[in-house]
């Protein structure tokens, strides 16, 4: 029986950043990419639903990773986010969104870590490696 692969949603202004992200998910998901949180927000009414998991950088020029969740909320509460950030990782939570907020630097256990236990929607780490 073949099982599909999770839809990841990689939004961060750094294309490096996005692209080593890209990469430690290769052969585990689909990714698809944005440069700021308006063509994100597009990316994610285009496809409709099928995003399995958001990663997004939270500073970004043209609009920010927060504003961005906070506007996909309004339409979809359930797709799980990580918050990527080189800044105060307290912004999510003071700007009252649901999500984890994973610091950068962060090395390439640690990101899949997150990942996985945010797809399989449990907060115990994973076994994956």
């Amino acid at each position: 029986m073949p099982t599909t692969k999770p839809l990841v949603l990689l939004v961060d202004d750094e294309i490096d950043v996005r692209r080593v992200m890209a990469r430690i998910l290769e052969g585990f998901a689909i990714t698809e990419e944005a440069d700021n949180g308006a063509s994100a927000l597009q990316m994610a009414r285009r496809l409709d639903g099928s995003i399995s998991l958001i990663v997004t950088d939270i500073d970004m020029p043209v609009m920010d990773g927060l504003e961005f969740v906070r506007l996909l909320r309004r339409t979809d509460q359930k797709v799980p986010v990580l918050f990527i950030t080189g800044s105060d990782p307290a912004l999510a939570a003071q700007a009252g969104l649901n999500g984890e907020v994973l610091r950068k630097p962060f090395g390439v256990e640690e990101f899949l870590d997150r990942v996985i236990r945010l797809l399989l929607g449990t907060q115990a780490g994973s076994t994956f490696r």
